[in-house]
């Protein structure tokens, strides 16, 4: 059921995960058949395909991890080790990002040279936090 975008965290009693493994399955399509420049288009597709093989492989890690323990609370949607909700930054931040290209308040150019930029503050975000787990 997992190849279904929604069904396999139905299937696994998780229908808030299911909301949004179908939004952003949409959202993914739909940016797609937009009027985004060509060097987008491939992005978007190579994205597209990854959320699709992800969808299985996160409904049959979860349902595995209830078969083992009959009490086991669902599997978070994006785990970290001190609770952060990194998920829904990660799509409050995809939600600004869009709404403000819907206002075209947000050119497209500045996002294709500046993309790397969030990759830097990433790299730098994840290896300060490791540094201080191993001091």
């Amino acid at each position: 059921l997992g190849f279904i975008p929604g069904h396999g965290a139905v299937y696994n009693g998780e229908y808030i995960k299911a909301l949004i493994h179908v939004f952003v399955f949409g959202g993914l399509i739909a940016a797609q058949t937009s009027n985004v420049p060509g060097g987008y288009h491939a992005f978007l597709g190579i994205a597209l395909g990854c959320f699709y093989f992800y969808m299985p492989i996160e409904a049959y890690r979860t349902a595995k991890a209830r078969q083992a323990s009959a009490s086991a609370a669902p599997a978070a949607l994006v785990e970290a080790e001190a609770r952060r909700p990194i998920g829904a930054i990660i799509l409050v931040a995809l939600g600004i990002l869009l709404l403000l290209g819907n206002f075209g308040l947000l050119e497209w150019d500045w996002l294709a040279k500046g993309w790397p930029i969030a990759l830097i503050v990433l790299g730098v975000w994840m290896l300060i936090s490791r540094m201080k787990e191993h001091p």
